[in-house]
């Protein structure tokens, strides 16, 4: 019998399973990972803010055997090619598969149980669950409190989005890819990242190219797929022609990705609790989104830990966990979903404008303290609201970003039934706000399987 069980080893269940093994042994705390969670994969690169990840290292104690590459200047393309803006806030691009298995080494092995795949869950009573697992058999394991750390395989996401009327639309489904272009000649600065705001390559998305050495470029996008009949060899193409590169692809990964608003109920059923992807609030924005998760799934798991040593019954600690990540985090994860649709609206009038803004929200989350980001960035939006020099378009996303944030100034924390009240009045208010701004053909709802 397990006190906890996580579902799910990468970047949330390792940061869950850090701060759990101060407080529970081996004997009480599982972690469940499908894969081998120390192996290494072929490379998968992410921007991240310099500045912040060398503190993230510094506070786990990692160090990697090859430094990530940092780049000062970022140079920002549109969709002919031109350099319409530059900036220079180091940036960081980061290895995720060398990052993951470094990562893991902050946990003991006695709390991993990998190549272990969770295939179904059951309620004993209020109290306990039963695990279904697969590795080289089936078997049960019996747990009191589950963590749903399972990133984008979804383990009660599902759920969790029935029980609040989730609605998806075509808006919320995305590619995203990585190539590697084998070239000689490099018409773009090598010692600079480029982001690229191509509308016919990446419609509702963008690309990033860096360098790493003299004849290989490496290209990261990602676009809606329901803007664009383009595969991803033909968006690398398309990003590639326009900026004047000469090469051959000899490399190129893609998948899908959902993307949408964070989830309210990140408690769906008592003694089950969502933190990372599994609960829709990370983001991969101009940087990548593991430090968010990181960052969000440290304040979740601490308040748990409060909760779960006091008195409290499990529908309680549902309630009270929930409170506390919509005022404490959801808007922040908002406010990057408002920058989703502002990426799905943009053209190249007002890209500038929209660069400007990208740049702003950056900004304030660098020099915000993890306790003052959300307000900083909602102080932010009021201030962007007000300024002249915001064109109309994006104006009218803000306004409504700060309308939906205001929604929250009438949620009760009296008990559960005005909680859902507000849940369902939240996601109605949603879907209603955000398919009036995006373009008609993606505002058409969308199924998943």
């Amino acid at each position: 019998m397990k006190e906890i069980a996580i579902i799910g080893g990468n970047i949330s269940g390792i940061t869950t399973t850090f701060l759990l093994q101060d407080e529970y042994d081996p004997s009480e705390v599982i972690l469940l990972e499908k894969e081998p969670i120390r192996s290494t994969a072929p490379p998968l690169y992410a921007v991240m803010a310099a500045s912040i990840l060398e503190k993230m290292l510094n506070q786990f104690g990692i160090d990697f055997a090859i430094e990530p590459f940092i780049y000062d200047l970022t140079q920002i393309h549109d969709v002919e090619g031109k350099v319409v803006l530059e900036f220079q806030t180091p940036l960081s691009i980061v290895d995720l598969s060398s990052f993951r298995e470094k990562f893991s080494g902050i946990i003991d092995v006695n709390y991993i149980v990998d190549r272990t795949k969770v295939i179904g869950s059951r309620e004993i009573n209020e109290q306990k669950r039963k695990l279904s697992v697969r590795n080289r058999h089936t078997d049960v394991i019996e747990t009191n409190n589950i963590i749903d750390a399972s990133g984008f395989d979804w383990f009660y996401t599902k759920e969790a989005m029935k029980i609040e009327e989730y609605i998806s639309f075509k808006h919320n489904f995305f590619t995203f890819y990585q190539a590697i272009i084998e070239t000689s000649r490099i018409p773009i600065e090598r010692e600079a990242l480029h982001i690229s705001f191509n509308e016919y390559a990446t419609p509702g998305g963008f690309s990033i190219l860096f360098s790493t050495n003299s004849d290989r470029l490496w290209v990261l996008g990602f676009y809606n797929k329901f803007l664009t009949h383009k595969t991803p060899i033909e968006s690398v193409n398309t990003v590639k022609n326009s900026l004047g590169i000469v090469g051959r692809i000899s490399q190129i990964r893609s998948r899908g990705i959902f993307l949408g608003r964070p989830l309210l109920q990140i408690s769906p059923q008592n003694n089950i609790f969502l933190v990372g992807a599994s609960n829709l609030s990370v983001y991969p924005v101009l940087v990548s989104g593991v430090i968010y998760n990181i960052f969000t799934t440290q304040k979740v798991v601490k308040f748990l830990l409060k909760l779960l040593d006091s008195q409290r019954s499990p529908k309680e600690i549902s309630f009270e966990l929930n409170n506390y990540y919509t005022k404490m985090l959801f808007p922040i994860s908002e406010i990057f979903d408002a920058f989703r649709v502002l990426l799905l609206t943009v053209r190249r009038e007002i890209l500038e404008d929209f660069v400007t803004l990208s740049l702003e929200i950056l900004k304030t989350i660098f020099r915000s303290s993890p306790t003052d980001i959300g307000i900083e960035l909602i102080q932010m939006l009021v201030r962007l609201i007000s300024s002249p020099k915001v064109s109309k378009k994006i104006l009218t996303i803000l306004r409504s970003v700060y309308d939906l944030l205001e929604v929250f100034k009438s949620k009760s924390d009296e008990n559960i039934d005005s909680w859902m009240s507000f849940v369902r009045l939240f996601s109605r208010e949603y879907s209603k706000q955000v398919t009036q701004l995006v373009p008609a053909s993606l505002a058409k709802e969308f199924r998943l399987d």
